[in-house]
């Protein structure tokens, strides 16, 4: 990177990106640029469904339910998509998580990036020892894991699927090939990236210096071709080939990935996290996502309900997820190099405990319950992915969270590719100690970051069939949305109430409300009774399905460009 890159990446970024990062100080960005509210309408339908982030990623998996795939082919052909139409949110160069029902049992994959083996605690220090700034550590190579989403889509269509592996490819070869409009959100994101234009991607996105236009029609034929070869070969393609590529990308700007980092990489398979709500079951991803074990503390501290008061429900909400995030900063981290105590944050008597606090006055002081740890001070759980809900007409549905990280990941263009690598590894905690003891999230060569990431799936209390099925990007914020939307959902909201309610939620000192969205009232009612309020823009993607005795409902956030689509 040059001297004069660097100069006017710290004029540019916005100050996050510069000091470290604490839940008291500040609010983290949202996912995308905002573009406003935009109305969106629920479908009803009584066979299958898709909901994700763009229309051409919903055709797509609508594309493959009307051909008899299972909700897996119809969620990795809209993830395939994505990486195409939302190439600043997810993508082959990122990562995921995926919750499935199969009609028997509920699974999870873990397709979480990973440190380079050779990876140290020190990673992101500098010489004397403080943290790096946050956006030069984004945009270097120190910031890339290896990539997991392509061996998630393989296992994925080995284990769940029904139509073949080229199948689920050919909507996005044909369209990467044949071009699509650019959106709105895209051409904002990127006439609104700082250092963008001055990178390998310029020449894709920037034709004659400009950002790609609204209505312009975008091609990306090195996607194209990745993604043939991938549907010839499989994903050893990927992980034999492709990381070629990537490597070759990254290496010069300061990335220590090798071939043994592709060649060694493996998806995580785990029974879902669920616990008994109300009359339901509710299945969320194990760590190494933070996001399951904190949703399933929440609804466990406010028994899956909240009171009829606005304030007092807003007081207990936030206090909960307060709680609960002080567990996941302390105690969450990658199991396989930490013991993560999940059984013991989510054992009865505990939230009991934790309960008797939540559901009390706004609480200011909050400490982890159990001791022993403490937190990671710096790193961001940073906001840019994708979600997709589907459900098809056996009732089989698939809950699963993309990402590339921040907008762009780490802005590493891999040209013969048409892809941009993630910036995931900025999620690890950038001090590999806290008052003299490590920190459960900290760098180490093979280790998954933690993520916020939070797919969720809710089954009838038999566990025999699909209730509803959520998520969202976020960043940290992704907790609060699919936690505050949950507890909607089971208070009786329907589901296009769900996607239009402002957003509230708390990760650390404040209470975070989404701009402008709430009346002067209400806010300094919210002050009266103790609360701390910050507001700004929450670009959620909620993607719900919800069951009714009419059939499935399903929506799209009305914050970003989504649509819900119906089997045929």
């Amino acid at each position: 990177m040059t001297l004069m890159l660097m100069k006017k990446l710290l004029v540019a970024l916005p100050l996050f990106c510069l000091y470290s990062f604490s839940y008291a100080d500040v609010l983290a960005p949202p996912p995308e640029a905002s573009s406003g509210l935009h109305a969106t309408q629920t479908i009803t339908t009584k066979r299958g469904v898709c909901v994700t982030a763009h229309p051409l990623a919903s055709q797509a998996c609508q594309q493959i339910l009307n051909q008899g795939g299972s909700a897996a082919d119809g969620a990795i052909a809209a993830a395939w998509m994505l990486g195409l139409v939302e190439p600043q949110s997810s993508g082959l160069g990122g990562g995921g998580y995926l919750v499935y029902f199969d009609g028997q049992k509920t699974i999870t994959l873990d397709g979480r990036e990973t440190a380079p083996k050779s990876a140290k605690a020190e990673r992101f220090l500098n010489a004397d020892g403080s943290p790096m700034f946050f956006g030069l550590a984004v945009i270097s190579g120190l910031s890339v894991g290896t990539p997991g989403m392509v061996r998630l889509m393989e296992k994925m269509s080995q284990q769940f699927g029904q139509l073949s592996w080229q199948d689920t490819l050919k909507p996005t070869i044909q369209t990467a090939k044949n071009g699509f409009q650019v959106t709105p959100r895209l051409n904002k994101l990127l006439s609104t990236d700082p250092i963008l234009r001055q990178l390998k991607a310029a020449s894709i996105f920037y034709p004659d210096g400009k950002p790609l236009a609204v209505g312009a029609l975008y091609k990306n034929s090195a996607y194209a071709k990745t993604l043939t070869q991938l549907s010839k070969h499989g994903a050893d393609y990927f992980y034999n080939t492709t990381s070629k590529l990537i490597l070759a990308s990254a290496n010069p700007k300061g990335s220590d990935l090798t071939s043994a980092d592709f060649s060694d990489y493996k998806v995580i398979e785990n029974a879902a996290l669920c616990k008994p709500i109300i009359k339901y079951q509710v299945c969320s991803v194990p760590p190494s996502s933070s996001g399951g074990v904190a949703l399933l503390q929440i609804l466990g501290m406010l028994q899956g309900k909240l009171p009829d008061d606005p304030i007092v429900a807003a007081t207990q909400l936030t206090n909960a997820s307060r709680l609960a995030f002080a567990d996941r900063d302390e105690y969450v981290a990658d199991p396989d190099f930490e013991a993560v105590p999940v059984d013991q944050l989510l054992e009865p008597k505990y939230l009991q405990q934790r309960a008797s606090l939540a559901l009390g006055a706004r609480l200011d002081q909050v400490s982890a319950g159990l001791g022993a740890r403490q937190p990671s001070t710096e790193g961001v759980d940073a906001p840019n992915t994708s979600h997709i809900s589907v459900v098809d007409s056996k009732g089989r549905a698939a809950s699963m969270t993309l990402s590339i990280e921040s907008a762009f990941g780490s802005h590493i263009w891999v040209k013969d590719g048409g892809f941009f690598l993630n910036n995931e590894l900025t999620d690890f905690s950038f001090a590999p100690t806290n008052k003299g003891v490590l920190v459960a999230n900290r760098v180490q060569g093979g280790k998954r970051p933690r993520s916020s990431m939070t797919p969720t799936i809710l089954l009838n209390d038999k566990g025999t069939q699909v209730q509803g099925v959520l998520g969202s990007p976020g960043g940290s914020q992704i907790i609060g949305f699919v936690a505050q939307a949950t507890l909607d959902l089971l208070g009786g909201k329907s589901v296009q109430q769900v996607l239009d309610t402002p957003h509230l939620l708390r990760r650390g000192d404040s209470t975070e409300l989404e701009q402008g969205r709430f009346d002067d009232g209400f806010k300094q009612a919210l002050v009266k009774a103790g609360h701390v309020i910050k507001e700004g823009e929450m670009t959620s993607g909620l993607g719900v399905i919800w069951r009714t005795k009419d059939g499935l409902v399903a929506g799209a956030d009305p914050r970003r460009e989504g649509i819900a689509l119906g089997e045929n």
